[in-house]
């Protein structure tokens, strides 16, 4: 194969893994590899001639949809303002969170996800749980602080940034992500002033 028809391969493949994270999105995990071709725009067949099932199309969709989502999550802008950074991110994780409906739930708390698929959630749940603590490590030091976040702190961020908890409130409260986002905020705040060495002021 020439380095052209690879790349031609390789752009195909992501343009299929797009399709696929849009037909997760529409349709859940019931999406079928026919909705994915109409999608894409392809036969049924050139989605087989590059994944060899629909599990492992939908694997790299889940992943694809991950690394795009940890791309969107903003950075700290570096200008001492943790505050309004803090609210940015948890406007935007819950709002994604709320927006990725029922691919995002389904591939969350089903139980007997086919073999690729659990595979690749794996990945996602680890990578999440990564970022999230290198975002409590971010935000702790922005505090003011010059050693990395106590667990206590660090375990707040996660679970309140976990789209769990815009599950909990969008779903068990019946309120929006905009609350979400509000009682994150609110909670790691809350944690930073507990959490903060005895005497200090600077993480209030």
């Amino acid at each position: 194969m020439s380095s052209l028809q690879q790349r031609k391969r390789e752009a195909t493949a992501e343009y299929l893994v797009q399709a696929a994270l849009q037909g997760l999105l529409e349709y859940g995990l019931d999406v079928t590899v026919d909705q994915i071709a109409s999608l894409a725009g392809v036969s049924r067949r050139t989605v087989f001639n590059h994944f060899d099932s629909r599990d492992e199309l939908l694997s790299a969709a889940a992943l694809q949809g991950q690394a795009e989502f940890l791309r969107s999550v903003p950075d700290h802008p570096g200008d001492g303002d943790w505050r309004g950074w803090l609210t940015e991110l948890c406007r935007s994780v819950h709002g994604t969170n709320a927006s990725s409906g029922r691919a995002l739930r389904e591939l969350l708390v089903q139980e007997d996800l086919p073999g690729p698929i659990a595979a690749a959630m794996k990945k996602v749940n680890r990578n999440r749980r990564v970022h999230y603590t290198a975002i409590a490590n971010s935000l702790w030091q922005a505090m003011g602080h010059a050693s990395t976040a106590p667990k206590a702190f660090r375990g707040t961020v996660i679970a309140h940034l976990s789209p769990f908890f815009t599950m909990a409130v969008t779903r068990d409260a019946g309120a929006d992500h905009a609350l979400a986002a509000a009682l994150a905020e609110n909670a790691i705040v809350a944690a930073a002033g507990t959490t903060a060495p005895r005497g200090s002021t600077d993480a209030r």
